[in-house]
């Protein structure tokens, strides 16, 4: 999970450790990024987290006490429902075709004012598969379905 934010802010995960990124992106081995200009398209409902409490495995009971104090202690400016940032990750694993991928340079600025900055398309770079969309409602059933499944 990283890539490009859509913000005038880099992507937590590149920020974080913008020099291990660019290690990542360097490596000679495929990459596909799914960046926050992706996942913050694809959010729980009340619905799902209705449903959730509404099941009485362990794991269930577990998540919703979870989802109740992120809620609870949230920062104001956050939504009250949460976006499937990592979730999203193991989707594009297993049901890539919920996904448009597409092939393009990036790079990473590891030092200076930019630092942790992903710059896709303008400098050359490895080549990366980039994720630039997704089927948001068909990707948070296939996580709901999971989550709910016995």
């Amino acid at each position: 999970m990283g890539g490009t934010s859509s913000f005038p802010w880099p992507e937590w995960n590149v920020r974080s450790d913008a020099q291990a990124a660019q290690i990542v992106l360097a490596a000679g081995v495929p990459v596909t990024l799914l960046g926050w200009n992706v996942t913050m398209r694809c959010q729980l409902r009340e619905s799902d987290v209705e449903r959730l409490g509404f099941e009485s495995s362990p794991q269930t009971r577990l998540l919703s006490q979870l989802l109740a104090v992120w809620q609870r202690h949230r920062p104001r400016w956050q939504p009250k429902l949460p976006y499937l940032h990592d979730p999203l990750t193991v989707v594009a694993l297993c049901a890539p075709e919920l996904f448009k991928f597409h092939e393009t340079t990036a790079r990473v600025f590891v030092n200076g004012p930019f630092q942790g900055f992903m710059v896709p398309r303008l400098m050359d770079g490895p080549l990366v598969q980039a994720a630039t969309e997704v089927q948001a409602d068909k990707a948070r059933e296939w996580i709901m379905q999971r989550l709910l499944y016995r």
